[in-house]
């Protein structure tokens, strides 16, 4: 497709709250947007190449298409994923859901987003079954980062559809 492009690529996945911006080459007469199959916006084309932002949409199915007269481009397709992750650090839990994704596996990360390894365990692993049905998983959770030495202090969960993953915005462990 050389008409229209999701930012991220055609069949790219975003997480519910974030932008999307639709890449459209050579103009148009507008974009058609459909969300789970059904028309959901039309906006009007100006200028000969240009960026649409489309600002938190909601979770679903997308594609979008120009239209130029009574000609269509092809689609671009992405999805918009609900992914809710909190923590409880009484009980030393992850909770997890999400409406259109599938839990894969959790991690502890530090500010910069690595796994660091504390002797030979690396804070990081996939749900089980049940852990998935319950919607949560007990962790031995990391110790608090000190002055000098690096800790983990984020969670993060990666969630999975049929166009890839996703990541929860991280969770602070320690505040």
């Amino acid at each position: 497709n050389d008409a229209i492009c999701a930012n991220k690529g055609d069949k790219a996945c975003y997480v519910t709250g974030e932008d999307v911006t639709l890449n459209v080459f050579g103009g148009g007469d507008k974009v058609e947007i459909y969300k789970d199959s059904k028309l959901y916006k039309e906006i009007v084309i100006n200028r000969k190449d240009t960026n649409l932002l489309l600002k938190k949409y909601p979770q679903g199915d997308y594609q979008a298409r120009v239209v130029t007269g009574n000609k269509k481009s092809d689609y671009t397709r992405w999805k918009v994923i609900d992914v809710k992750v909190r923590i409880d650090k009484e009980k030393n839990r992850i909770y997890f859901s999400s409406a259109n994704a599938t839990p894969v596996y959790y991690e502890f990360c530090t500010i910069s987003g690595s796994r660091p390894v504390n002797g030979k365990r690396i804070y990081a692993a996939e749900f089980t079954k049940d852990q998935i049905k319950n919607g949560f998983v007990t962790v031995n959770a990391p110790t608090a980062p000190t002055k000098g030495k690096l800790g983990c202090s984020f969670v993060k969960v990666h969630f999975e559809c049929d166009y890839g993953m996703v990541i929860n915005k991280p969770v602070n462990w320690f505040k």
